[in-house]
């Protein structure tokens, strides 16, 4: 897990476990390997999101729904 202002947390949990564990409006899951804080979400453009820190993180097929959610904020 990677956070803007720390060092990363490493941590034995599945992401399924994590996201359980945070605000659901606040969190979203884009990918198997990825969950976002939503308000950290600057842009999305081809299937792709990139963050406040720049950083671009592909959305999976199986998380497509994200984008609209996204849209709605």
């Amino acid at each position: 897990m990677h956070r803007t202002n720390d060092k990363p947390i490493l941590t034995l949990m599945t992401l399924k476990g994590v996201l359980e564990k945070l605000p659901s409006h606040k969190f979203k899951r884009i990918h198997r390997s990825y969950i976002v804080a939503v308000d950290k979400v600057r842009s999305i453009l081809n299937r792709k999101v990139t963050l406040a820190s720049s950083t671009e993180l592909p959305i999976s097929d199986s998380y497509l729904s994200f984008i609209n959610e996204w849209k709605k904020t």
